[in-house]
């Protein structure tokens, strides 16, 4: 079957490239029906569209015959939202072709729909430059050069590489870097419990770390869950979840039809109009990191306006209302007036409006947190919402709720042994006060520094460091080098820029090819587990990445072939949908307990239900002590040290918040004289409370004194100006305060603000291949505005030269990028703030193949193409394929979480 882009466009999405909103369409399938009449799921799991479903014919217990095609249910993996799909494929699942995909309208998150984004997903399968075959570097590295060999060859190559740190008893210097991988408990298993190696970097730093770290301080266990259905106001800082968010085709559908059909206020503070901004009852674009002065005002505007929910601060947060008042006595609308160029009024009137919308949810994400001061800006955000009494409550920003999987290598594990793991410092990075979820954007020049030692075997999965993270002339270099980086395997599915300096290649299947568990955070507010199933095998000598682990164990040998002991991938998920029903049971869609066996329901229907009710208010339910539980006199923590691997002397001396992972072994709260579930820790031992006032931060402790070696130092000259004078103490205080950049404060009127930033068709730096979204959107422009251009005597389309300002910055945690200019046109338009240059981060690929970047993968080693889709267009040969901001971004950490500073680069810009 033949697809162009006007069949792609036609058939819909959740958002576009361009426009106010994005577009909802259900595909005629979903609309037509596909599961039956009587399977009607519980309230809102679907559109009112879907509820109507006749009976199709069944065809084997894990698909669907809709007579031309065959549909299985799956999972996405386009981006992180992993909406649940159907495929339909024409033929067999060897030699069969995927044709189509959309929306499963069972999902309680995406209900029947899926965007431009998941429905190009095949194009994953079929790029034409895809790799199908081991291959082996013959010429230098990133010489280009290569020979295709076998499966055997390649892994028993990979195994002897291995066996050398293996033996010498440095199981450290194998070192796995993953992106979105989705396969935790095999990376956990194979990498930790065989090998014995704890250096493992992922991918979290260049998006999310101050968001999560920022929650796990004060909030819990990350992510927050915004109720848009159910609240009356949401203020949006940075945040773009029409286009792109870790939730983005199911946040964007509840969004807009809160705003469209319930008149819920939208109050976006960004420095771009994105699609999100002008959907929004007011566009603020504030300067580029100072939205928590902006939170801290509206803080304090509320305390001082009386307007704070007083019972929920005395009972569910760390702080008090005079603790709360005193703190944030700095923060006057003027002050956030002064900083961000927000007018103060504005300011005191959404914080009055916010505190009396009863609820209200604050939304938050990438954009906001990509600063020097993204922990505390999150940490901010989290304490708007606690003064409110919005957490956890129906309308509100709740902690995630999602479904639990059993693993099953626990109990092989248990029963086999695991080795003693070890851990080279290199994926934490230098000075940085919390990185509870490293800084894996420092990984190569911690290698490169070589103080903390070197990996011997670097591997990466789903992962292109060289593209992906600042400074791309150093990444390139130093994978480049093999003696910093001795061997390097690249597992990936296509030639990217950073599996082209590899010595190895192999090839993954792609997400719609494989086995996968997934519980996505629940936005109908159930709990429900889904899976991901091949609708195709994989092309050529592809491979799951989960089946060359387990081949590669039986490589090794031993324990580690004990630990791996499953013929194929398919008998271990088999296991664990039968452990994980047998332990939480399940609900089919028709919301009635599953009778009969639950493979053949979830590989059916897509999905398992674990509960029915929405789980608003979960801090509330009661727990009761049981045996080997024990209260923390400080804290009021019920938690069992058991659990937590914590021993009786530690419990004596340390207690909870100082004993090593004691947050494993939590288990409630103790509020009055009851014990309730509270808001779950994660990586910290933070209590069950909101607990906006830290230890964490706080002197005296160990990260708490790490944050006063190095954050004064760094702001040592900015601490001296009188409208900062509040930093002294407030760096002590473990409350949320507002920190100024430090390269802004030292800005001139000459120079901008670099921001990156995400569209609707394109995923991070993983979709360029896809051509139905290339076709869409290869061409990213410089947005500069109309006022600032017209200084500078630049006009639209003209193009200009962007350059990297390196000054003596009082923050210098970083190396100055390599490269310090890019050449790019320009759009000139009033639609961002005049401080501000914004490029996309989509484009400028050198490699990745022809749609990415211009150049197909030539040789003679991948034989045929995969898919020959010449026939189509030959557009891709014109394209101008954009240029890529990070050459010129700096590898610049937060200081207290370690998140890139992705959105902090001051730059001049000229014409030429």
């Amino acid at each position: 079957m033949k697809f162009t882009r006007r069949h792609f466009l036609k058939i819909g999405g959740t958002s576009t490239a361009a426009g106010i909103a994005p577009l909802f369409l259900a595909s005629e399938n979903a609309q037509a029906g596909l599961f039956g009449s009587d399977a009607v799921a519980t309230p809102n799991f679907r559109r009112a569209d879907q509820n109507s479903l006749p009976e199709v014919e069944m065809n084997g217990p894990s698909v669907h015959n809709t007579g031309e095609r065959t549909c299985i249910p799956t999972s996405c993996l386009q981006c992180v939202a992993i909406c649940g799909v159907n495929a339909y494929r024409e033929g067999d699942q060897a030699h069969g072709r995927i044709a189509k995909l959309e929306g499963n309208p069972y999902s309680p998150n995406n209900m029947g729909m899926t965007c431009a984004k998941g429905q190009a997903g095949m194009n994953q399968t079929y790029d034409p430059d895809r790799i199908i075959y081991p291959l082996k570097r013959v010429g230098k590295r990133g010489e280009g050069k290569w020979k295709r060999i076998s499966w055997d060859e390649a892994l028993t190559e990979v195994a002897e590489k291995m066996k050398e740190p293996l033996d010498a008893g440095h199981p450290e210097e194998i070192m796995f870097h993953y992106g979105r991988s989705r396969i935790k408990p095999w990376v956990k298993n194979f990498f930790n419990a065989a090998l014995g190696t704890k250096t493992i970097g992922n991918h979290t730093s260049i998006c999310e770390t101050s968001k999560w770290t920022g929650q796990e301080l004060v909030f819990g266990k990350h992510y927050d869950v915004n109720d848009f259905p159910n609240t009356n106001m949401i203020l949006n800082f940075g945040c773009n979840p029409l286009e792109a968010h870790t939730a983005h085709s199911y946040i964007a559908q509840r969004l807009v039809d809160a705003v469209v059909d319930g008149n819920v206020k939208l109050v976006t503070f960004d420095v771009r109009a994105s699609n999100t901004a002008t959907l929004s009852s007011q566009w603020h674009p504030i300067k580029p990191g100072t939205d928590a002065a902006v939170i801290l005002a509206m803080c304090k505007v509320i305390m001082d306006e009386g307007l704070y929910n007083e019972k929920f601060i005395n009972d569910w947060t760390s702080s008090s209302v005079s603790e709360l008042k005193a703190h944030l006595a700095p923060f006057t609308p003027e002050f956030a007036e002064t900083e961000s160029g927000i007018d103060a009024e504005v300011v005191r009137n959404l914080a009055i409006e916010y505190a009396n919308a009863k609820p209200g949810t604050c939304l938050t994400y990438r954009g906001f947190v990509g600063h020097y001061n993204g922990t505390y800006a999150e940490m901010s955000a989290k304490m708007l919402d606690a003064i409110c009494g919005y957490i956890g409550i129906k309308g509100g920003t709740n902690p995630k709720p999602s479904g639990k999987w059993e693993d099953p290598f626990k109990a092989i594990q248990k029963k086999v042994g695991t080795a003693k793991t070890a851990k080279l410092k290199i994926v934490d990075g230098e000075n940085l006060v919390v990185p509870t979820h490293h800084a894996s954007h420092r990984v190569l020049e911690m290698i490169k520094s070589g103080e903390h030692g070197r990996p011997k075997v670097y591997l990466t999965y789903t992962y292109n460091p060289a593209y992906v993270s600042g400074d791309c002339a150093e990444n390139i270099e130093i994978l480049k080098d093999e003696s910093l980086i001795p061997y390097y395997v690249a597992c990936d599915v296509a030639m990217s820029e950073s599996a082209e300096l590899a010595d190895l290649i192999l090839p993954d299947s792609t997400y719609l090819e494989r086995w996968t568990s997934e519980a996505p955070q629940s936005y109908s507010f159930t709990k429900f587990i889904q899976v991901r199933q091949p609708v195709t095998d994989p092309l050529g000598e592809a491979k799951d990445f989960q089946q060359i682990l387990l081949e590669l164990a039986k490589k090794l040998g031993g324990n580690i072939a004990k630990l791996m002991p499953y013929d194929d991938v398919e008998e271990y998920y088999r296991e664990a949908v039968a452990k994980t029903y047998d332990k939480y049971g399940g609900y089919g869609v028709d919301g009635e307990p599953i009778s009969g066996d639950p493979w053949d329901y979830i590989t059916k229907y897509g999905f398992i239900y674990q509960t029915l009710e929405p789980h608003w208010e979960a801090h509330l339910k009661e727990v009761s002590p049981s045996d080997g539980d024990v209260v923390d006199k400080d804290t009021n923590v019920l938690w069992n040290p058991k659990k937590a691997h914590v021993s009786e002397d530690d419990v004596k001396a340390k207690g909870y918040r100082g004993s090593k992972s004691a947050y494993k072994g939590y288990k409630g709260q103790k509020v009055g004289n009851k014990f309730y579930a509270g808001f779950k820790p994660d990586k910290v031992n933070k209590s069950g409370l909101i607990e906006i006032k830290t230890p964490f931060l706080q002197p005296g402790t160990k990260t708490g004194d790490k944050l006063q070696k190095i954050i004064p130092v760094q702001l040592a000259g900015i601490l001296k100006e009188p409208k900062y004078s509040y930093l002294s103490e407030h760096l002590k205080s473990g409350l949320p305060t507002y920190l100024p950049v430090p390269e802004h404060v030292m800005k001139t009127d000459d120079e901008l603000i670099m921001i990156s930033y995400k569209v609707s068709v394109q995923i991070h730096s993983r979709s360029q291949n896809c051509k139905y979204l290339s076709e869409l959107y290869h061409d990213n422009p410089a947005w500069l505005n109309t006022a600032t251009a017209r200084k500078m005597n630049i006009n639209d389309g003209d193009t200009i030269k962007v350059s990297y300002v390196d000054k003596t910055y009082p923050e210098r945690a970083y190396n100055p990028p390599r490269q310090t200019s890019i050449t790019i046109p320009v759009r000139v338009t009033e639609m961002i703030h005049p401080d501000v240059v914004g490029i996309s981060m989509h484009c400028g690929h050198w490699a990745y193949g022809r749609y990415a970047s211009g150049k197909p993968v030539g040789g003679n080693y991948t034989g045929e193409s995969v898919c020959d889709m010449s026939n189509e267009t030959k557009d891709w040969k014109s394209w101008n394929h954009g240029v890529h901001p990070n050459w010129i971004i700096p590898n610049a950490p937060d200081p207290i979480s370690g998140q890139w500073r992705s959105n902090d680069t001051v730059v001049t810009v000229e014409r030429v």
